[in-house]
């Protein structure tokens, strides 16, 4: 605790060194798209100063007072800034242009840094920076729900209904890692550190075919771009924020070194919190201790080339998880990437990237912290999993039409034995050691294309991607090999989706998306040995057998808008085929005795999922605000003629926002109602949930332009509650896992 003290007090004093350090006259702001997304090449002339765009959108100029920018970009049309408006986007530091058509492909981004566009879909501050797990920073809309076995750590998503390995989850289209737990303690999304990320695209659906084989949809962490000044400039943030239930406290920090070529930024982050108390003043184990370093490194090489180096290390400790039967003591995780960039001008070839990046994961748990009365076992599981690969793309722009293209690969390898040491009874001394992952290896190579074509109040989309897997085990377990013969596989799997998008009027546009994808098992449904890691406390082995996952679906989209208001409607429907579940067989004991059995991963013939999203915001002017999201998916197994398991109940989010005049304060307040689940599983022994209702109310002030303090409390009538997914805290006779009571909490952040 006293380190982490030195380390906050040396980040202020660095906040108050640097006040000064900027320049007065040269002025910036990121140039962005409807999806947040860096407009390249985009031509600008301000008081005689001419200038396009680079790849990360940066409009860089020397302000002089009463000048007018005049703006222009293919397919956004031209347009000016006044003297007025400009010094307010620069005090923002980033501007949304919206397309002159509508692109209504099924994406939610979510921001970790303020934007401004009427069109957001969800607005995230400085607080969801300092989030010491990204699986919370998603759950912030209703389409992506999480399965929770702690309460303050590791919140796997699940999006209609997907999850796992069916939903792809990349930083930058491209880097993953893979949980190295089997019980999924660190799942991908755990491993991504906020801090470093300026927003998160949600791809619903199977049609981000570029960035991956998301079965169910992709979940695509952006990092913040470099920043390059003409001129060399230090600049920086500091935040923190503390939490009354469960003594959370958490940092972040990041001081940046720019230039006219190079940006160089160093980030870290610092978090710890104890149990909490659930909405009956029950206390639930919540320890947790989670930190990261990491920087960011930047190389132009004049206006058309860039290269770039991103690194991070995240390190937890002593992590409770009541829901499962071990606790995580160490978690160590090491994401690199490099990436060059080249653009190029007058050209239909615009720009080529390509990107290399290892990932490696070190965890482990056991059993040592657990309350156990009588302790039988001592038991502890270390694991190891890496991720390698690359992958590289071309961009084409040939009039209104646009091509993505290109090809990536990655190899993902997971090992990990768990030790059992008899600690009572006759067995005494006695270990057991029990090969969990058999040192698996999966390696996927695939080539893909994106085209888009805009004509006559049409926006048509293409994409089709081609990819080979294949998986081995590297050190099988024999009486894994005995069952089994061959345990590798070849599998060739082709994905293709289309969509259109129509301008119905002024304001209105209809769209329609199709897709057939597949999907190959991952490392756990083909290799996991005998561990529980599914809802229920069957032990899960895996099948190399398994045939891929095939998703035919459909999304229509339907989008109103004004000035004023915003209505965006989607409408989906899933018919699955060789869908991966579990079954229960009798002829394999389980290794533990106190296990009810023993489940085979396995294909269904036929599984089906409808389900909708409605995302409404209305401005009643500049200061008062309405949002509405709802979300909610039904799922069929159409074999066995139940309901599929983990599907989380209709979720539905009001709230109301505000700010003065001046736009130092705003408030905001959220109403958020979910539905009883009574849809279950009873094959896997699911048990139902009731609907609950929650209110949040925060407020925050600007102290000065570059400082910020804000307070708030989460679940303000003190709601006993949980989510359906979570689960049960010891067992499946405990109940779910309750979530936080009553949180109070304060936080602040200061910029240079």
């Amino acid at each position: 605790m006293f380190e982490m003290k030195k380390v906050v007090v040396l980040l202020m004093v660095l906040v108050v060194i640097s006040m000064d350090l900027l320049g007065q006259e040269l002025q910036r702001f990121t140039l962005l798209n409807e999806k947040a997304l860096p407009l390249i090449g985009a031509t600008y002339s301000y008081a005689g100063q001419n200038a396009v765009t680079g790849t990360d959108g940066i409009v860089s100029f020397q302000y002089v007072r009463g000048g007018v920018m005049q703006m222009s970009y293919l397919g956004y049309g031209s347009w000016t800034l006044s003297d007025d408006r400009l010094q307010k986007i620069v005090s923002i530091g980033e501007y949304v242009r919206m397309p002159l058509e509508q692109n209504l492909q099924p994406v939610t981004v979510i921001a970790v840094r303020p934007k401004v566009t009427e069109r957001e879909d969800h607005h995230l501050g400085f607080n969801e920076k300092m989030a010491h797990d990204a699986g919370d920073v998603l759950s912030q809309k209703p389409v992506l729900s999480g399965i929770r076995k702690s309460g303050s750590y590791g919140t796997d998503p699940v999006m209609r209904g997907f999850k796992y390995d069916q939903l792809n989850i990349v930083m930058n289209g491209t880097q993953s890692a893979t949980a190295a737990c089997p019980n999924r303690m660190d799942p991908p999304t755990s491993q991504m550190a906020p801090n470093m990320i300026q927003r998160i695209e949600i791809l619903k659906g199977p049609y981000a075919l570029r960035f991956g084989g998301g079965l169910g949809g992709t979940i695509n962490f952006i990092t913040e771009p470099a920043l390059y000044t003409a001129q060399s400039a230090l600049s920086g943030r500091w935040s923190g924020r503390y939490e009354e239930n469960g003594g959370s406290y958490r940092s972040e920090g990041m001081l940046s070194w720019s230039g006219q070529h190079h940006n160089i930024a160093l980030l870290g982050s610092l978090a710890s919190g104890n149990d909490y108390r659930d909405g009956n003043d029950r206390k639930i184990q919540g320890d947790y201790t989670r930190n990261s370093l990491g920087t960011n490194m930047a190389y132009r090489v004049g206006e058309n080339q860039s290269f770039r180096i991103s690194a991070f290390h995240n390190w937890a400790k002593d992590v409770d998880f009541p829901s499962l039967m071990m606790d995580l003591r160490k978690d160590q995780t090491t994401m690199v990437n490099a990436t060059h960039e080249a653009t190029f001008l007058n050209r239909n070839l615009e720009s080529w990237k390509t990107t290399v990046f290892l990932s490696a994961v070190d965890h482990r748990m056991d059993n040592l912290l657990k309350p156990l009365d009588p302790r039988m076992m001592d038991a502890g599981t270390d694991a190891k999993t890496n991720n390698i690969g690359g992958r590289s793309e071309g961009t084409w722009q040939f009039d209104n039409h646009r091509l993505y293209a290109g090809f990536d690969i990655k190899r993902e390898r997971a090992k990990g034995v768990r030790t059992r040491e008899v600690v009572m009874g006759p067995m005494t001394g006695k270990v057991f050691k029990d090969n969990a992952w058999q040192h698996g290896q999966i390696i996927r190579a695939g080539t893909f294309a994106e085209y888009h074509i805009r004509q006559g109040g049409w926006n048509m989309v293409g994409s089709f991607r081609l990819e080979l897997n294949q998986s081995d085990l590297l050190d099988a377990d024999q009486t894994f090999s005995d069952q089994y013969g061959d345990v590798s596989s070849t599998q060739v799997l082709p994905s293709v989706s289309v969509g259109a998008i129509r301008n119905l009027g002024q304001n209105l546009a209809l769209g329609f998306w199709t897709a057939r994808a597949m999907r190959s098992a991952g490392l756990t449904e083909r290799y996991i040995n005998r561990f529980p890691v599914g809802v229920d406390p069957y032990e899960l082995i895996g099948n190399p057998n398994l045939k891929p996952e095939v998703n035919h679906q459909m999304d229509i989209t339907l989008e109103w808008k004004n000035t004023k208001a915003s209505i965006n409607l989607d409408f989906f429907g899933v018919y699955l085929e060789d869908y991966i579940t579990s079954l229960i067989v009798d002829d394999i004991p389980p290794l533990m005795p106190n296990r009810p059995g023993v489940r085979r991963f396995t294909n269904i013939d036929q599984a089906f999922k409808t389900g909708f999203e409605v995302d409404v915001d209305f401005n009643m002017n500049h200061w008062f605000a309405h949002t509405l999201d709802v979300a909610y998916t039904y799922g069929q197994d159409l074999d066995n003629h139940e309901p599929l398991p983990e599907i989380a109940p209709l979720d539905l989010r009001y709230g109301i926002s505000m700010q003065d005049k001046s736009g130092r304060f705003t408030g905001r307040g959220v109403v958020r109602h979910v539905t009883p689940q009574n849809r279950v599983s009873t094959e896997f022994g699911e048990s139902s949930s009731p609907g609950f209702t929650t209110l949040n109310v925060e407020g925050s002030y600007r102290l000065a332009s570059n400082w910020k303090l804000q307070a708030g409390v989460h679940n303000l009538t003190n709601v006993s509650y949980a989510e359906h997914l979570s689960r049960s805290t010891l067992g499946t006779q405990a109940g779910l896992l309750n979530a936080r009571g009553r949180n109070l909490y304060i936080s602040t952040s200061i910029q240079f």
